[in-house]
């Protein structure tokens, strides 16, 4: 996926304009784990000094509630473990299973 910004004011200032910064975005499997890599480009003639923020989630939905046949569903997500490198992700279901998902971040995030 590739994507640019549209113009982005403060006020009525214009402080970036449309097409400077280009996002391009990969996902793809590997070795059992799903990888994906997010790179943004500034096309600007100015260096330009900006926050990126990355939303995510697990739902653990079961697969009888997703084929929509019904499904037990109410099991208990756990707290998120946020580490230096990354997130773990857990749900615990109504049959005692834990399940988890950990997301690895790289570079780590800052401080």
């Amino acid at each position: 996926m590739d994507l640019t910004n549209p113009d982005a004011y403060v006020r009525d200032d214009l402080v970036i304009p449309r097409g400077t910064l280009h996002v391009s975005r990969a996902k793809f499997l590997w070795r059992g784990a799903c990888y994906e890599r997010i790179v943004i480009e500034n096309f600007g003639l100015a260096e330009l000094a900006t926050t990126v923020s990355i939303s995510y989630e697990a739902d653990f939905a079961d697969v009888f509630e997703v084929r929509g046949r019904g499904g037990r569903g109410g099991g208990r997500r756990l707290e998120p473990a946020v580490e230096a490198d990354g997130v773990l992700l857990a749900y615990e279901g109504l049959d005692g299973v834990l399940r988890r998902t950990r997301l690895a971040f790289s570079p780590r995030r800052p401080r």
